[in-house]
């Protein structure tokens, strides 16, 4: 008998069975499609010393602050294979404006998120964070506008051997 002969003789079951697979195909690809929910952590890092030493505070600061008399900025550490962790670089609000509408944004997205949890990333918002900041590495003076051309020379972070880290969040 032959797959054809089998499949007319049993029409029923070869319905069901096809649905199921049908129903299991969308299911799978419905789980797979949707973003996960996004975390943002209430901890980030900081350095009151150009990035040479960093700590964790509230995520919920947007740098710069001023603390003890210094100026402390937002810090991104990395780790190398080694556990080595450093500062890759700081960043910071490019001014006492753009720091307003930073914790503007801010609020926005943790709105969207709990009215929508399973949301992805929200990149219009993304893209406005970036418009507002400025970055540089430990060591150079001056500070570079996040959405400039420099600015992905200096996220670009690499371990001493060459290697790429990976961002660590406290």
């Amino acid at each position: 008998m032959g797959l054809r002969e089998l499949i007319n003789r049993n029409s029923k079951v070869t319905a069901a069975a096809a649905g199921g697979a049908i129903v299991a195909i969308v299911v799978v690809s419905w789980s797979q499609s949707r973003s996960p929910a996004v975390e943002f952590p209430s901890q980030a890092y900081f350095s009151s010393d150009g990035g040479k030493t960093f700590y964790s505070d509230s995520a919920s600061v947007t740098a710069p602050v001023m603390k003890n008399g210094k100026e402390v900025d937002a810090a991104k550490v990395f780790a190398c294979k080694d556990g080595t962790k450093f500062v890759g670089y700081l960043e910071r609000a490019i001014d006492d404006k753009a720091k307003a509408e930073l914790d503007r944004l801010k609020a926005e997205a943790k709105a969207r998120r709990t009215a929508n949890p399973s949301a992805g990333p929200d990149s219009e918002i993304m893209s406005q964070f970036s418009q507002h900041l400025e970055v540089k590495r430990p060591n150079d003076k001056n500070w570079v506008k996040m959405d400039s051309p420099a600015a992905s020379a200096v996220m670009m972070v690499k371990c001493p051997d060459g290697s790429n880290p990976q961002l660590v969040i406290p």
